[in-house]
């Protein structure tokens, strides 16, 4: 779990959260997910991504890694949440 979650948060960051502002539509969505975090870096008391974004990408996560791993689901997706 802790080695997927390190795979999965880099391309999440790299082709996501930082997706190519060609939209208002696209510029809207990753100021959303991600533009907290650039303008106040280094504010402990902001977090990165807002709480019904996370949740959501929570709920799909745990969904997509149940259909693969079945029944494993829950001794992965421990690990690769605290990644």
């Amino acid at each position: 779990g802790l080695v997927s979650f390190t795979l999965v948060e880099y391309v999440m960051h790299r082709f996501l959260f930082h997706i190519s502002p060609t939209t208002p539509a696209r510029e809207k969505f990753a100021r959303l997910v991600h533009g907290a975090h650039h303008e106040f870096p280094k504010d402990k008391d902001r977090i990165s991504m807002p709480p019904l974004p996370m949740i959501l990408l929570i709920c799909f996560f745990f969904g997509v890694f149940r259909l693969l791993l079945g029944t494993y689901v829950y001794g992965f997706i421990p690990g690769f949440f605290v990644g």
